[in-house]
């Protein structure tokens, strides 16, 4: 079939739900503008070389269809957006705070390609969420949905401001957090302790008893936490877990997406003596841009371990 239908030439176009509308109606402009932040985002993902920020622009791509299916389908209990995918974006947006001073004047966009970019993309974000509060009073939005996409805007505005840190002179000799003198941090056994404590707790809060590792940016584990009444069989695989994240510097579960059939990992469960782990629970440690280490969780369901893993990965920014 043709891209040039012609259909559309009277000014009218069918919504997901069959529904034929006018083009200036209100679910066609919010759709619109989700297309064109999808755009900006491929835009910054192509000009990104950071891992942290280029992975999570192409999971915000795939959570803008979903949304884009939310708001043409008519169905406000349809194509939703995990609150997992909330709390975790939250949660890297804090990270991302942290590593950068605090301003005392308006920002002006600009200091760099990349975090430009960003910056066109938050600024449609922002136009896109006018729109959803306009179209909750006529069609209902979902609430998770609504947030995700506020936090994105925050998301985009500290990435850029975290990209441009990262040019060590954009906030001056004085404020620079990235300067040459910057004493470099190791993942010791004393952080791995306090990443294993925290992590502990967490798992503590949603009642699962799982195994926890901690290995160094090769891979090599520093230490490992086996909670009261964790099943023996999650020991290895917490291991494994922080192994396989640490040495191939991504998320297990992410690992596990290239490595199905006609992926390009496929088969590399099958390397590194039968080590590699390609299902959830394995994080990455990332500080100030760079992969210090891995954690792996084991004990819960994929979806479990996998939340209780990113949030222990999330401390580093605390303990290191």
């Amino acid at each position: 079939m043709s891209v040039t239908t012609k259909t559309g030439d009277s000014g009218f176009t069918c919504l997901l739900n069959s529904e034929e509308v006018p083009k200036y109606d209100v679910r066609v402009e919010t759709t619109g503008d989700m297309d064109e932040l999808t755009s900006y985002l491929g835009l910054a993902k192509s000009q990104i070389d950071l891992y942290e920020i280029k992975n999570e622009l192409e999971k915000i791509q795939q959570n803008m269809i979903t949304l884009m299916a939310h708001i043409s389908c008519g169905d406000e209990n349809s194509y939703l957006i995990p609150e997992i995918e909330l709390i975790r974006l939250e949660e890297i947006i804090n990270n991302f705070e942290s590593k950068y001073p605090k301003f005392k004047k308006f920002i002006l966009p600009g200091s760099s390609k990349e975090s430009a970019t960003l910056d066109v993309a938050r600024a449609v974000s922002r136009r896109i969420e006018r729109h959803l509060l306009t179209l909750d009073r006529l069609y209902p939005v979902n609430l998770i949905n609504r947030k995700y996409v506020n936090r994105l805007s925050d998301f985009l505005y500290v990435s850029a401001r975290y990209l441009e840190s990262l040019k060590k002179n954009t906030f001056g000799d004085d404020d620079s957090l990235y300067s040459d003198n910057t004493e470099k941090k190791e993942l010791n056994l004393k952080v791995a302790k306090n990443i294993l404590e925290i992590t502990e707790q967490y798992a503590n809060t949603i009642n699962l008893k799982v195994v926890i590792a901690v290995a160094n940016k090769w891979g090599h584990i520093i230490a490992v936490h086996f909670m009261d009444d964790a099943l023996p069989g999650s020991f290895d695989i917490a291991v494994n877990k922080a192994f396989t994240s640490a040495s191939l510097r991504m998320p297990t579960n992410e690992l596990g997406d290239l490595a199905t059939n006609g992926q390009p990992f496929y088969g590399i469960n099958n390397t590194n003596n039968n080590r590699i782990v390609i299902f959830a629970g394995g994080y990455p440690l990332i500080y100030k841009g760079e992969v210090v280490g891995a954690i792996g969780v084991s004990g819960g369901s994929a979806a479990q371990d996998n939340e209780i893993a990113a949030y222990g990965a999330s401390s580093i920014k605390e303990v290191l």
